[in-house]
């Protein structure tokens, strides 16, 4: 059976802008200067989390990283609402129910706040087999959750991994499922090009190539 592993934010879930005006509330609130625009965000943004702060000009020697967390978290919590999905998400999603693929959301959020956002969306009901998030805020890694996925599988899935940054192509390196990169969400396409991955600008156009069984561009 194929099965794909869907990222969340910047991936289904369009949250792009939202988290950029976020973070420099954050960065207003310990007087750090805002990132210039939102291509300079997607230039930082990376996992771990707190790395791509520092990048992003916080200083851990002088700001508690634990409290700084809790900030932005909050903040983006509070405001979730503004937040909307992929306009592609759920024409892919449903495309691929009926081609009877198995769909699930793999990020690095908090399991239950992760449930808690894909719950607030009634019309995604039905189109998500099942969602795998982390025990914490900090976004360290998804790792742990993409072998926890795994373990559900059976050594015969066709397993894809699709996503908007570096880390969904690691997670999909450590389970063995090809990557498909989507180039609208939280990293630029000159990051991701780096990369030895299939990249796309829409996520038909991830569909297209999982439905295609096109195996020899998908690494």
């Amino acid at each position: 059976m194929k099965k794909i592993l869907f990222d969340w934010n910047g991936t289904l879930l369009d949250d792009l802008d939202y988290t950029f005006q976020t973070v420099t509330k954050v960065q207003q609130s310990y007087n750090i200067k805002p990132l210039a625009d939102v291509e300079a965000y997607k230039s930082v943004f990376g996992f771990p989390i707190k790395d791509y702060y520092e990048r992003a000009g916080f200083d851990f020697s002088k700001i508690d990283w634990d409290e700084c967390g809790h900030r932005f978290m909050d903040a983006y919590v509070n405001g979730f609402n503004k937040t909307r999905l992929n306009p592609q998400t759920l024409t892919v999603l449903r495309q691929a129910k009926e081609a009877n693929v198995g769909c699930y959301v793999l990020s690095a959020t908090k399991l239950d706040l992760l449930k808690a956002q894909v719950e607030s969306f009634p019309e995604l009901n039905g189109l998500i087999d099942g969602v795998y998030g982390i025990g914490d805020i900090f976004a360290s890694s998804k790792a742990g959750a993409a072998r926890e996925f795994l373990s559900t599988c059976l050594c015969w899935d066709e397993i894809y991994m699709v996503g908007d940054t570096e880390h969904d192509l690691e997670c999909a390196n450590k389970i063995g499922a090809r990557c498909i990169l989507y180039d609208g969400g939280h990293q630029s396409r000159q990051i991701l090009e780096k990369h030895h991955a299939a990249i796309v600008s829409s996520l038909l156009e991830a569909w297209e190539c999982i439905n295609a069984g096109s195996h020899h561009s998908i690494q």
